[in-house]
């Protein structure tokens, strides 16, 4: 018994904690704004569906308190610079069968700033996806915009990871 009590005073004093700590970091780095993306693609709605993603994944991540733009310690800038897309006909080695491939190509660029608007981080991302298959397969168009938005959230996924993982 007074090993046990032994080491509850002792792990403590040394500074040794249970369970995750990232939870207490974050609560001191504070909250951040994410104003809608500048949309620099021929996309129409690419600036609005790729905020929406990014608001999603750092939601859903938690670690910090989403607020509006002049109220948040951090802001988040993000641009569309561009979206392509190719359609492609691949060719079987092992026959002349044909395969059809819609690819969308996507580029962006993200900037953390502080209250002050100092610049701390910056990235940019690029990704791509294909979406001849999809859901359904006849309806190009629908599998076009699940695409986009799969792509955003694959691509914001990744923004997080890049820009807070150790900040």
């Amino acid at each position: 018994m007074s090993i046990i009590l032994f080491c509850l005073i002792l792990f403590p004093a040394c500074g040794y904690k249970s369970g995750s700590s990232r939870s207490l970091d974050t609560g001191r780095i504070g909250s951040l704004a994410i104003p809608v993306f500048e949309n620099s693609s021929f996309e129409l709605s690419a600036g609005t569906v790729f905020t929406s993603s990014v608001r999603n994944v750092f939601a859903r991540r938690g670690d910090f308190q989403l607020k509006q733009e002049g109220k948040a310690s951090y802001i988040l800038r993000g641009r569309v610079v561009s979206i392509e897309e190719e359609a492609a006909i691949l060719r079987s080695a092992a026959s002349s069968s044909r395969v059809g491939m819609y690819e969308m190509k996507a580029e962006i660029e993200l900037k953390l700033f502080d209250s002050t608007q100092t610049l701390i981080s910056s990235t940019r991302i690029i990704d791509k996806i294909d979406f001849m298959g999809g859901q359904y397969p006849s309806d190009i168009k629908h599998n076009r915009e699940a695409a986009m938005m799969q792509l955003a959230e694959n691509m914001m996924i990744r923004a997080h990871n890049k820009l807070f993982e150790g900040f």
